[in-house]
């Protein structure tokens, strides 16, 4: 019978594999982008990445467990995905903003998982454990606040010859712009 132990071994595996991946993709990124900012990000996150790969092996330790690495099909996804978006726009004005929309989406996955293999293992009452992958958690969300912060500047940037005004809108859609989504009429994806 499988136990939420087995369940986080392997998705501790998945993990192993996936930071692997996402130091390569996130350099390949790094080159691909025009902003020395976003250059920098993504090769300090790429940085990161690997040190993440030696804590995930510190975690395996933890449980007494060999490090195990698998290939998930997710993981793939997304940096299939993340190439494909890069390609398309690539010098583009969009570029900068493709490369943050697809560093956004590996850096949630990872948000994510992290954040359950954190719960598991405080569960588990592995507390070393749950150290060690909320210091991985604590970066990823510092590298997605960073992303984040460069997208409020790239989006714009991507904007290129486009010029943004505001038309007067009819009653109903000034009705939903101000009551429908509860956002207001100008909410923004970061």
């Amino acid at each position: 019978m499988k136990t939420l132990e087995n369940l986080l071994l392997d998705q501790l595996a998945e993990m192993y594999g996936a930071e692997q991946e996402i130091a390569r993709g996130l350099s390949r990124m790094a080159r691909l982008a025009s902003n020395p900012e976003l250059q920098k990000a993504l090769k300090a996150h790429s940085y990161e990445s690997v040190g993440h790969i030696s804590k995930v092996a510190r975690i395996f330790e933890c449980f007494g467990e060999p490090t195990a690495e698998m290939k998930g099909s997710a993981i793939g996804g997304l940096l299939a995905e993340a190439e494909a978006l890069v390609v398309q726009h690539e010098k583009s004005p969009a570029n900068d903003a493709a490369i943050i929309t697809a560093a956004q989406k590996l850096e949630h996955f990872e948000i994510a998982t992290y954040s359950c293999l954190r719960d598991w293992a405080m569960v588990l009452n592995n507390h070393e454990a749950a150290m060690f992958l909320q210091e991985i958690l604590d970066e990823e969300k510092a590298g997605d606040h960073k992303l984040t912060d460069l997208a409020h500047i790239r989006n714009m940037d991507g904007l290129g010859d486009v010029e943004w005004h505001r038309e007067t809108v009819s009653g109903e859609e000034e009705a939903l712009a101000h009551h429908g989504n509860g956002h207001g009429a100008w909410h923004h994806c970061s």
